[in-house]
């Protein structure tokens, strides 16, 4: 009886862990969701300590979807996926916020040549994977809020609407500029 007590609840350990998964996850990149994202704010106290908000989005995915195919989207933002990974510590909180954006936390890393050169890297390792592809017409844009301790006290979601905002500034200063 012991026995069938103890099955029981490894099962309902492991059934918990799927949901748990499944609610908190990004099926597609295993990455953290949005959901998550919104309690990590929660959680993380944010006044004390250095961190950066780099928020990134896809250019002209809907294209890739619409030219390739859904399969090949899919395959473009696991790379995607894999590169923003490549690029950041184990400790970092990395998300797929939804569609084609992603956003990455990288607590206590204030180096602005740091935090420069990983972005730097997402682009090129991205520049190159989406080339192999056959993807090329996909680049990526990124918005970057860096917080430093002691300066301006921003909490985790307004430093991340300010990423957001530069992602956007960015993103429409390069159509213009490419348009023009």
């Amino acid at each position: 009886f012991v026995v069938a007590i103890s099955s029981a609840t490894n099962v309902l350990e492991e059934r918990n862990d799927e949901l748990d998964f499944m609610v908190h996850y990004d099926a597609l990149t295993n990455m953290r969701n949005r959901q998550n994202m919104d309690e990590i704010f929660e959680e993380y106290e944010c006044y004390e300590k250095d961190y950066c908000v780099v928020q990134m989005d896809l250019d002209n995915f809907k294209q890739v979807n619409d030219t390739y195919g859904h399969k090949t989207g899919d395959e473009l933002i696991q790379a995607f996926a894999d590169v923003i990974r490549e690029n950041t510590r184990d400790d970092d909180f990395v998300c797929r916020m939804g569609g084609d954006e992603f956003a990455v936390f990288f607590f206590e890393l204030e180096e602005e040549r740091v935090i420069c050169k990983r972005a730097e890297s997402i682009i090129k390792d991205f520049a190159k994977i989406r080339t192999e592809m056959g993807c090329s017409m996909c680049s990526v844009s990124i918005g970057i809020m860096t917080k430093y301790y002691g300066g301006e006290e921003l909490d985790c979601e307004q430093l991340y609407e300010k990423a957001d905002q530069a992602l956007y500034y960015v993103k429409n200063k390069c159509k213009k500029y490419i348009s023009g």
